[in-house]
């Protein structure tokens, strides 16, 4: 996320924390780099780093995105996590809870954090954590997908900046 920040406004701070990038998919994206190990982190998330410029669409967006976090981990990991009685599974499992949980409160960044912390249980219980990995980041870049319809992604750098820098990213959700 820092190089996403600094990408979008060279003159700020650095920080890891891009305004233009929805809350959801920055938990996400921060919580699978913390945990991606150095010899596959160029080739996995790499050629996908700015996938999350301009995704910030407002909290009911990020609801959503909640939401359909909450939905992978019941339809991704609960048949896999299922009549499994080791401890990582159970972590697993409680932590799918957690994120269907935070979901209905409208709690979406802790619902994100839940689902990768479940996925992350259930890599290592499976001895899969690459492969949990690279789902979580097709995860990501489905939600970053989420509301872009009718945005023009084949923008130049400075068009991208520009964009940013005047809000054109953001636009009204409604309840669907």
């Amino acid at each position: 996320m820092s190089a996403v920040n600094w990408y979008a406004h060279p003159e700020t701070a650095w920080s890891d924390e891009p305004e233009c990038v929805d809350q959801v998919i920055r938990a996400l994206c921060i919580e699978l780099n913390d945990n991606t190990p150095e010899d596959e982190m160029e080739g996995l998330i790499g050629p996908h780093l700015f996938a999350p410029l301009g995704t910030e669409m407002g909290f009911e967006m990020s609801v959503r995105r909640g939401y359909k976090c909450a939905d992978w981990a019941l339809n991704e990991l609960i048949p896999v996590i299922s009549g499994k009685t080791t401890m990582l599974f159970e972590a697993a499992g409680k932590a799918v809870e957690r994120a269907t949980t935070w979901a209905a409160f409208e709690r979406p960044i802790s619902s994100a954090q839940a689902t990768q912390h479940a996925a992350r249980y259930v890599g290592r219980a499976t001895g899969k954590a690459r492969t949990y990995r690279q789902k979580i980041l097709n995860l990501i870049l489905e939600l970053c997908e989420m509301g872009r319809e009718d945005i023009n992604t084949t923008r130049t750098k400075e068009e991208t900046i520009s964009c940013l820098n005047e809000g054109c990213f953001v636009k009204e959700t409604t309840n669907a």
